[in-house]
């Protein structure tokens, strides 16, 4: 705590504790919103079918076809 207060980021230790104390309140309610965010996300997924397969060389090819057209 004296070594945040004496860089000067908080004004004294009730000011740091103040700053914790709100950042973990934040931290408290975004993570079951994010957790709803990853689980929607693994469902629609899911939920999507089977991926198809993917032709890596295919698409570097375009990929750098479509770069050497634009320059």
């Amino acid at each position: 705590m004296k070594s945040q207060i004496s860089k000067g980021h908080f004004s004294d230790e009730s000011a740091l504790v103040r700053e914790l104390i709100c950042e973990r309140q934040l931290l408290a309610e975004e993570t079951p919103a994010k957790i709803e965010a990853v689980r929607a996300a693994l469902i629609e997924g899911e939920n999507s079918g089977l991926a198809e397969p993917f032709d890596t060389d295919a698409f570097i090819s375009e990929m750098r076809e479509k770069h050497t057209k634009s320059n």
